[in-house]
Order: structure tokens, then sequence, then C-alpha cells
């Protein structure tokens, strides 16, 4: 049985926040442009495509760790889309 989860606790914001952040590095690698706020934009297609096939990898492993914890590809989704720094 698992314990309970504390109101205003999220056990996957954990791995929400390593996906932004290992995202945004990947992205600031690749990435000629920057935003306003200093956030990685890309300029071309070539950086787009990059970026994306990236983000599509990082976001596999990190469904399989939430799945790992009992939770859904769902269930992480909702966690990243929640998430602030």
């Amino acid at each position: 049985m698992m314990d309970a989860i504390p109101i205003g606790v999220d056990p996957l914001e954990p791995i929400a926040k390593a996906y932004h952040e290992e995202t945004e590095a990947y992205d600031l690698e690749v990435c000629s442009g920057r935003n306003d706020q200093g956030v990685a934009v890309p300029i071309d297609g070539k950086e787009y495509s990059k970026i994306q096939k990236n983000a599509q990898l990082i976001r596999k492993i990190k469904i399989n760790q939430a799945l790992e914890l009992g939770f859904s590809a769902s269930d992480f989704q909702k966690a990243v889309i929640r998430y602030r720094p």
C-alpha cells in the first residue's frame, strides 16, 4: 500500500522539473535565438527538428520513470504542464 501523499505535494514534480531542465539545457546548446526572457528559440527548421527529437526522447524516458512509480503517461503530462520553476 502506498503512503498517503501530503496535500500540496506533487510526487511527479521532480520528474517534470527534470524534463524542463534537460530539454531547456539542450535547447540552449542547439538554438541560436533567445527570447526576452533568455529562453532558447529555434531560428530555423533544422534547430526546431533537433529540439523536437530531443524533447520526444526525454519525454519517453520521463514517462517510463513515472510509470515505474505507478503513474500514467497522462499523469506525467499534467505534471509537466503544472510545473512552474
